[in-house]
């Protein structure tokens, strides 16, 4: 079956002028060399209500000169591997030419492929899927279509909740967080088992946020309708309107931020910051080191994560003090490729997780892809890895909710979290427990820092946060609560 978007004769196989526009709300290029794989992408991505494929190319070169005349394109399929010009470099000239540009990578399951993968990630591709592995044309093309549902509706949900947001704004209205109801429904694509139904954004709340105190635990307050809250057990939170004087930038840390969201990440909330600013963000804040001194740091993040995690992982001392435990939502083989990455970056040693091993301190643990890791205790007490594969949650497999509901066995109350970018909602859950039985000190990405302002975002919307701390503050606002130096 051929695809559906008009073509001509050309060797890229593009729509032709440019002046073409789809009436659908997501306009793909599709780019590798292999014409059987570009049929079945472009069926695949054809076969989705919300895409459509207005152009094919077969090498990177073919590509840029696509991106010059069709000005609509939204987001780029790009095939890792390819002759004349490859992903990767094909990767960083879209990024300085189109920086907004959304850019899938598509990647085989070798360790070259894997590895590229993760550099590509690192450079500012919004995501990746990996090429099916099945004995057939259809059975290919379904395997892509469980990858692409998820990864092609997230985005153009975003892209509705961006007009919205210009709306507003061209109103005079104040933008709040609220606003951006942005992928906290949507499962991440590691495990998807079947179509999951779109729902309605929640109705626009008060134009409010939180400035809470120290909360080394946390207790429950019953409400009137029978439902439970989190509550300060030693201040209460103060309700604030918002006023011109208190608006957020990229670089302040506030509680609940209200700045105004981007979807993909703002590359100038990413560069680094002069020192003078970072320490007078630092020391505007109300808590300056944790009442409990937490013995374990857990990292949730799922799209945009390598490229946050390079911001991250590096800005920690290699004397930390404490394990750090990271799921990265992330297929098998992908993640031991993250590990080695990082690992050349920092002072701190980065590995995949290993069934049995003894939690050290000045160590990151990732989750191995397509393995739960937990925490159990050992005979004298101590912090074993639990790598297993039990059913998926949240259609995770690593999920950060199972990470998290596992720690207080070891740690009790002496955790601290963290939710960093990514699609859906996991974490949340994992949060609420810690909260609710023996109390975490929760931290959320900034949105306007975020790929997907999706899971930190969930955690925001629960009241769960403690703080929101945009990533290029990130590593120094950790240090200070566990009160070690920065880099």
């Amino acid at each position: 079956m051929m695809s559906s978007s008009p073509t001509n004769t050309s060797t890229n196989q593009s729509i032709g002028s440019g002046t073409v526009k789809s009436s659908r709300m997501l306009n793909a290029l599709v780019v590798d060399d292999t014409n059987l794989f570009r049929t079945i992408m472009a069926d695949a991505l054809n076969s989705l209500a919300q895409v459509t494929v207005v152009g094919r190319a077969t090498n990177g070169t073919e590509c840029l000169e696509l991106l010059a005349s069709l000005p609509e394109i939204d987001v780029v399929f790009l095939d890792v591997e390819m002759p004349v010009m490859n992903g990767l470099e094909t990767l960083r000239v879209i990024r300085q030419r189109y920086p907004k540009l959304l850019v899938v990578m598509v990647s085989g399951h070798n360790k070259a492929n894997v590895d590229i993968t993760i550099e590509a990630l690192s450079l500012g591709a919004y995501d990746f899927i990996g090429k099916p592995e099945g004995s057939s044309g259809g059975d290919s093309q379904e395997q892509l279509r469980k990858q692409l549902f998820v990864l092609t509706r997230s985005i153009t949900w975003q892209r509705s909740q961006d007009k919205m947001r210009a709306r507003h704004q061209a109103l005079g209205k104040t933008k709040t967080s609220r606003v951006s109801h942005v992928s906290a429904d949507f499962p991440v694509n590691t495990v998807l088992d079947e179509a999951l139904p779109l729902t309605q954004p929640a109705q626009n709340k008060p134009a409010t946020f939180k400035v809470k105190g120290v909360l080394p635990t946390a207790s429950i307050a019953s409400t009137a309708n029978g439902s439970q809250k989190i509550s300060n057990s030693r201040s209460r939170a103060t309700q604030i309107t918002p006023t011109s004087a208190s608006k957020t930038n990229n670089n302040a840390i506030t509680p609940r931020a209200t700045a105004t969201s981007a979807s993909r990440v703002n590359n100038q909330s990413l560069v680094e910051q002069p020192k003078e600013k970072v320490a007078k963000a630092i020391h505007n804040n109300k808590v300056k080191r944790l009442a409990v001194t937490p013995k374990v740091l857990l990292v949730g993040i799922s799209t945009g994560g390598p490229a946050a995690l390079m911001q991250f992982i590096p800005k920690l001392p290699s004397n930390i003090g404490i394990p750090v435990l990271v799921v990265q939502h992330m297929p098998p083989k992908f993640t031991q490729s993250l590990a080695d990455s990082l690992n050349a970056s920092t002072g701190l040693t980065i590995k995949e997780a290993q069934h049995g091993e003894t939690l050290k301190p000045n160590v990151v643990y990732i989750a191995p892809g397509g393995f739960h890791m937990e925490i159990d205790a050992g005979s004298k007490g101590e912090a074993i890895v639990n790598i297993n594969q039990k059913p998926p949650v949240n259609s995770c497999r690593p999920a950060v909710d199972v990470l998290f509901k596992s720690a207080p066995s070891v740690f009790k109350n002496n955790t601290l979290s963290i939710i960093m970018t990514g699609m859906g909602k996991d974490g949340c859950e994992g949060i609420r427990y810690l909260k609710q039985t023996v109390g975490t000190y929760c931290i959320t990405q900034s949105e306007e820092s975020c790929v997907v302002y999706g899971m930190p975002k969930a955690v925001d919307d629960e009241n769960l946060n403690d703080e929101s701390v945009p990533l290029n503050l990130l590593a120094t606002r950790v240090c200070e609560l566990l009160g070690k130096p920065a880099l």
